[in-house]
Formats: C-alpha cells, sequence, structure tokens
C-alpha cells in the first residue's frame, strides 16, 4: 500500500510543478529548439519547487543521496545514488526519484 500513496504523492507534486508557468514555456522551449542535457535544471527547479512546498519537509530535501542494496541478490554493486530523495510531511517514508 505504501508504493501506492507514494506514487499518488509524487503524481500529484509532479503535476503541480508543471502546471507552473515558467517551467511549462521553459519545456516547450527545450522541445521547439530540441536543447539535450537538461536533467540537471529539471532537478535544481523540482527541488525548489519542493523546498517551497507546504507538504514537503525542507531540510529532507537531498540530491544524489546513497542507497546501499542488498547484496544478497547482486553483489556485483554495492548501492545507487538517487538524484532526487524527500519526505512529505507527516509521513514516516522518503520518497526517491531517479
Amino acid at each position: 500500500m505504501k508504493g501506492k500513496q507514494e506514487n499518488e504523492v509524487l503524481h500529484s507534486l509532479l503535476e503541480e510543478f508543471l502546471l507552473e508557468s515558467n517551467v511549462s514555456k521553459t519545456f516547450g522551449f527545450i522541445g521547439e529548439k530540441q536543447i539535450t542535457g537538461c536533467e540537471n535544471w529539471f532537478q535544481v527547479e523540482f527541488m525548489r519547487f519542493l523546498n517551497e512546498h507546504q507538504y514537503v519537509v525542507s531540510k529532507d530535501i537531498l540530491k544524489e543521496d546513497y542507497y546501499p542494496f542488498d547484496r544478497r541478490k547482486n553483489k556485483d554493486r554495492k548501492g545507487i545514488k538517487v538524484d532526487i530523495t524527500f519526505r512529505p510531511k507527516f509521513k514516516q517514508y522518503y520518497i526517491a526519484l531517479e
């Protein structure tokens, strides 16, 4: 059940983020000009949005946070760096966005 809650929270936040006028205009410009390499811009803008959002704990927004793997199934990889991790207010879980 927790995964469904995380997806709903993330979907709601992304939808709200994408409805911001400047973000939509920038995405339109990026598509029109076929600009590549915009991942860092998107991450910074989304982190700024999360930081200002009333339902996100601003001190719990992390970039490039490291998560170790359970090495019982994959002995070759030790972990992964997740692009953005954040915690919704009043929740005990984090949401990772890669």
